[in-house]
């Protein structure tokens, strides 16, 4: 290719006679994309929402159940079950809800 010299584009036979219905088009798609990645970022913002609350609450509902332990045995119970401390526990659920997050935007 000599310096310079820009070669022509490879436009399909097919494509060449629509002129400006192929633009149309093209803003058409443009648009479609737009519309479906703003509605993706909000439903990932509502997704963490409802997440979050949800997660809160099953954290409020076990904190209830456990009210009664003294906190180290109430970690050793909850270790025996999952290998982590109570607090590693809403820790750990409140992280998958933020990566959830992370994932859906």
């Amino acid at each position: 290719m000599v310096a310079g010299v820009e070669r022509p584009m490879d436009i399909p036979p097919e494509v060449i006679g629509l002129g400006g219905e192929r633009d149309a088009r093209i803003g058409r798609a443009r648009k479609w994309l737009l519309a479906i990645s703003i509605i993706t970022l909000v439903s990932g913002f509502i997704f963490y929402a409802i997440g979050k609350d949800e997660v809160e609450k099953q954290i409020r509902e076990a904190e209830v159940q456990i009210s009664g332990l003294d906190p180290t045995t109430r970690d050793e119970l909850v270790k025996q079950e999952t290998g982590m401390t109570w607090e590693e526990v809403k820790a750990h659920d409140r992280g998958q809800v933020n990566l959830l997050l992370f994932i859906n935007i």
